[in-house]
């Protein structure tokens, strides 16, 4: 999936963003047996578009480091067995957290050449 996100604005140490994302899903289902063991069902694949909606805030813990809370909405198309039994959309609501760190580089370094000016002066 790939994903896209903007991020609002930074107001009072708190960066919020929102997101979406397109991909592909490919869904597998495995076999159905009863408790005898006999298969009822047998198990299929498929390819679907999925797409998701993210909403969330950083919060700036430390110069470099945030924390990140946010909801993301995922979509994943419908999934079904072999024949008969369609699950239909398969989805999730997610809440999310994590830390994120930023590794800025340091200050550029910059390489002063003086040009030196040989004169080779014959007498």
């Amino acid at each position: 999936m790939i994903n896209g996100f903007w991020h609002i604005g930074t107001f009072e140490g708190i960066t919020p963003c929102v997101g979406a994302g397109v991909g592909f899903a490919h869904l597998s289902t495995s076999d159905q047996t009863t408790t005898g063991g006999i298969a009822i069902e047998s198990g299929s694949t498929t390819d679907n578009l999925a797409w998701s909606l993210n909403a969330g805030a950083a919060y700036e813990l430390f110069r470099n480091t945030a924390l990140d809370i946010n909801y993301r909405f995922i979509n994943l198309g419908d999934s079904k067995q072999s024949v008969s039994m369609t699950y239909g959309e398969l989805s999730a609501h997610e809440v999310r957290s994590g830390l994120r760190f930023k590794f800025e580089p340091q200050q550029p370094v910059v390489f002063w050449f003086h040009d030196l000016e040989y004169t080779d002066r014959l007498q």
